[in-house]
């Protein structure tokens, strides 16, 4: 009996000797290298790369105190309301770039958050007695407003002025606001021209080791809210007839997208490019404009050729991008700074299986198989995003795209696998963790096609405008232009063909066929309206889009008006297309009034 008792015991010890040792023994040592953690140096406290160092010092290189524009950015935008953050958090990034005798008065105020302007319009503030829990309740104040001027109603106004040129007289208050900030304006234009742009992370600052997944993009966001008030100066400019200052604040904008998209990672590429967008569409008006001369004309084509064509969205995904999903996978799996993360941390719960979550974790990982995949996959994205001929590049992207789309779909282990085996686990981590961080290359890539497709539209019209300024005409063939203004007219990188060109009676239409590449007919209607304006060109010609009664909101953040503007949905029984279109002249609008007590 004491034999068999022992012939069962025995295995039954080892086996739960092996089920503790899997789920209590040693994690699995971890070897730095090229295919591993891609990077030897530095190292954080716990021995691994300290990836956020390592593109910190990447960023300080060269840049001091007098040539670099955060110092001034930061002067004219002081601790604006992001993240909550503090003065102390501010401090630290001035202290970090050399930033000295701030003058807090000085600080820019968005106009949005400008109370003088809705005093100067006439608004007048409810008096609506506390709610249930002990502030005012926002739906009685809307049944009690005394006046019909509301904040809606001028925050819309305001909106109109950042779109077409306006003067002083028309809205007293925005002017006002101008003559406030100008000196905190002045402050951008200048760290626009300046050649670098180093402004790290205050999060980055405050915490000796921090995720690079949970980094503030401060620069970024902060930078977005200093375009719009650019934009809405630069269109006061051009409706007072100082068209050259009016250049200057729009191509401040440019300068200041190109310096957010120097950085590493593609949120940051994303921005920079929205930036600039907003800013060719200010510079339809400052060509549309009768006082343009051809001296500045002139001017403008030659800034715009000084602007980089592309913001190297291939190198943030072999940089940043990859160093972020090498840090996270060494918190899940390994536990780096004495805690290891949860995939629920990373705000990724919802695509990962429920028996992943409850049991992976609890058990030992080796990181080694997600580090060496997510390498594997970082070196053939990026390679493929370096690929310049599009249509090569595109077919690689779309290869790569399905690849993806079977990362971690495959058959889920059983839970007693899980448990019982280590290599299971790390297994499966590692193709969960790759599949979760894998960026979106297609659309990614899109976006940054975009953007060259629209500075080379814009450099052609700034040298049609250059033209019409010197003979009184447009040209009937864009080949016109070069070399005497241009040095070569550009092909449509989505066409491979020269962009459409057309004269009408009262200017000319000239566009691209866009990322679906089918020429629409010169339709630029791309799912939603992106101005408060509501015109498109559609089939060619400028038409007002009506809006309906309850916009939806906007998905697509376009950096001008912030992840809370609503922009008005375009009516489903308009023409499809996503043609990049440039119309002379542009519509005349009529200006709206604020409501009549």
């Amino acid at each position: 009996m004491k034999r068999k008792l022992l012939y069962i015991g025995i295995p039954l010890a080892l086996l739960l000797g092996w089920f503790l040792y899997q789920q209590f023994g040693p994690t699995p040592t971890l070897k730095l290298g090229k295919s591993t953690t891609y990077i030897t140096e530095p190292l954080a406290e716990d021995g691994l790369p300290d990836y956020a160092a390592v593109i910190f010092a990447k960023q300080r290189e060269g840049v001091t105190p007098e040539n670099n524009g955060a110092v001034p950015f930061w002067r004219a935008m002081g601790p604006q309301d992001y993240n909550n953050m503090e003065q102390s958090m501010f401090q630290l990034a001035c202290d970090e770039i050399g930033l000295e005798n701030l003058d807090t008065g000085a600080f820019l105020v968005p106009a949005y958050t400008d109370d003088q302007i809705y005093t100067d319009f006439g608004y007048v503030a409810p008096e609506v007695p506390d709610g249930e829990y002990g502030y005012a309740d926002d739906m009685a104040a809307s049944d009690k407003q005394p006046s019909a001027i509301t904040k809606d109603s001028i925050q819309a106004l305001i909106e109109y002025a950042k779109e077409r040129p306006w003067t002083a007289e028309q809205y007293p208050p925005l002017a006002s606001w101008v003559k406030r900030n100008n000196q905190a304006l002045d402050l951008l234009v200048e760290a626009g021209k300046r050649p670098e742009f180093y402004s790290p992370s205050p999060s980055f600052l405050n915490e000796p080791n921090p995720a690079l997944l949970s980094l503030w993009l401060t620069s970024s966001q902060v930078g977005r809210s200093a375009s719009r008030e650019l934009n809405l100066r630069g269109m006061l400019h051009l409706g007072e007839g100082r068209v050259e200052l009016a250049w200057q604040d729009f191509f401040a904008i440019m300068q200041l997208g190109n310096h957010i998209a120097r950085g590493d990672t593609c949120v940051e590429k994303l921005i920079g490019i929205a930036m600039r967008d907003v800013a060719m569409s200010c510079l339809d008006d400052v060509l549309n404009s009768e006082q343009l001369t051809e001296q500045l004309a002139r001017k403008i084509l030659s800034d715009l050729q000084s602007l980089p064509m592309r913001v190297d969205m291939a190198g943030a995904i072999d940089r940043g991008e990859r160093f972020m999903f090498l840090d996270s996978a060494l918190r899940v799996t390994c536990g780096r700074f004495g805690e290891r993360v949860s995939i629920n941390s990373l705000s990724f719960s919802s695509r990962v299986p429920s028996q992943l979550e409850r049991l992976a974790w609890k058990g030992p990982i080796d990181a080694t198989p997600s580090l060496k995949l997510g390498n594997r996959w970082y070196n053939r994205l990026a390679n493929a995003a370096r690929i310049t001929d599009r249509k090569n590049r595109q077919a690689k992207l779309k290869e790569l795209d399905n690849e993806m789309q079977s990362l971690g779909n495959g058959k889920e282990p059983s839970l007693f696998s899980i448990f019982a085996s280590e290599s299971v686990r790390s297994q499966q981590t590692s193709e969960k963790l790759v599949s979760l961080f894998l960026p979106a290359l297609p659309s990614l890539m899109v976006a940054e096609d975009r953007l060259q497709a629209n500075l080379e539209l814009h450099r052609i019209a700034t040298a049609l405008a250059v033209y019409h300024l010197e003979q009184g005409s447009y040209p009937k063939k864009l080949e016109t232009l070069a070399p005497t203004i241009m040095g070569s007219v550009p092909n449509d990188l989505f066409a491979n063909q020269p962009y459409r060109y057309d004269l009408r009676d009262d200017g000319y239409l000239l566009y691209s066929i866009g990322k679906n590449e089918i020429d629409d007919n010169a339709t630029d209607n791309d799912g939603i309206v992106r101005n408060s304006l509501s015109w498109r060109v559609i089939n060619g010609e400028w038409t007002q889009v009506p809006k309906v009664e309850s916009p939806e909101r906007n998905s697509y953040s376009d950096g001008a008006y912030g992840e809370d503007y609503e922009a008005p949905s375009v009516e489903s029984d308009l023409p499809e297309g996503d043609d990049l279109v440039i119309r002379m002249p542009l519509p005349k609008v009529e200006w709206p009034t604020l409501p009549q007590e």
